[in-house]
């Protein structure tokens, strides 16, 4: 025995914030299998199945948006190459000496 269920479109749309994501359409498909079978057994199958589709996502960024997007990937980029380095750091400052 199975149990489908449908879900429907939902919507969140806020004013306070600008969001790099737009709303989204998905439609999905649950269903339940409510054998008394166990598991392990051939027949079974899994114990919920999940269809999910989507029709599309738009991405879109405003102009300072894509600004701190490239400054962070810059950030990030020199993190990186200094995590080579740091081992032969020394562990006091330099001027202390």
């Amino acid at each position: 025995m199975c149990a489908s269920f449908v879900v429907t479109k939902v919507c969140f749309v806020s004013q306070d914030h600008e969001y790099i994501l737009e709303p989204v359409t998905l439609k999905g498909r649950m269903k339940r299998n409510t054998s008394a079978l166990p598991l392990r057994s051939v027949q079974a199958g899994p114990r919920i199945h999940l269809d999910i589709g989507l029709d599309q996502i738009a991405f879109t960024l405003a102009e300072h948006q894509y600004r701190c997007l490239v400054a962070w990937y810059r950030e990030f980029d020199r993190h990186d190459k200094g995590r080579k380095y740091r081992r032969w750091r020394p562990d006091e400052s330099v001027m202390s000496r």
